[in-house]
C-alpha cells in the first residue's frame, strides 16, 4: 500500500456460494468503493452495522470469495472528498499527531488507527515502552488541534 492511499473497507470472506462476499465498509460515501484498489466492488445489501454484502467482476465464485478474504480495499487521498469543517477529519490524518493529556503533559504520538469489530481505536506509541490502544471516544479524546499537530486525550485509569 502506497504512503498516500487510504483504506476504505476490508474483505471479510465469502458470503454464499456465487462469489458474494462480506465487507466491512469505512467511509461514509460508498460510491468510493467503485474505484477501490486492488479490486473495485459494488454493494447489494447492508448486513449489519457496516458490514455489507458485495461483488466484484473478477470473484465470481465461492473459492474466488476466500482468496480476497482480508484484503484491504483503497484509495488515493487525493480521492476522497474535501473536508468543509474543522469538526472533521480523516483517521489517517491522525498518524503522527503528539497526544498529550488534559495537563498538558506529553503522552506520546499516534502510529495508527484500527478498528477490529468493537470500535475506532489510537495506537499511541508512548515516550517509552510498548505501543497502546485507546478507544476513539468523546470520553478518552478531548480535542484535536490540527493547526498545532496535537491530539489532547483522557487516558481512562486502570482498575
Amino acid at each position: 500500500m502506497a504512503d498516500n492511499d487510504i483504506v476504505i473497507a476490508k474483505i471479510k470472506g465469502p458470503h454464499g456460494v456465487k462469489g458474494l462476499f462480506k465487507v466491512d465498509v469505512f467511509c461514509e460515501n460508498l460510491e468510493l468503493l467503485k474505484i477501490s484498489k486492488p479490486l473495485p466492488i459494488s454493494l447489494k445489501n447492508k448486513h449489519k452495522n457496516n458490514t455489507w454484502i458485495a461483488s466484484s467482476p473478477s470473484v465470481l465464485t465461492r473459492e474466488d470469495a476466500d482468496k480476497i478474504k482480508s484484503t484491504d480495499l483503497t484509495v488515493r487521498k487525493d480521492q476522497l472528498p474535501e473536508i468543509d469543517t474543522d469538526e472533521e477529519f480523516y483517521f489517517a490524518d491522525l498518524i503522527g499527531m503528539t497526544v498529550i493529556d488534559e495537563q498538558g503533559a506529553s503522552v506520546g504520538k499516534v502510529i495508527a488507527y484500527e478498528n477490529f469489530g468493537a470500535g475506532d481505536l489510537l495506537e499511541i506509541q508512548p515516550l517509552s515502552g510498548q505501543s497502546f490502544y485507546l478507544s476513539y471516544t468523546a470520553d478518552t479524546v478531548k480535542a484535536i488541534d490540527s493547526d498545532k499537530n496535537v491530539i489532547t486525550v483522557n487516558i481512562p485509569e486502570l482498575i
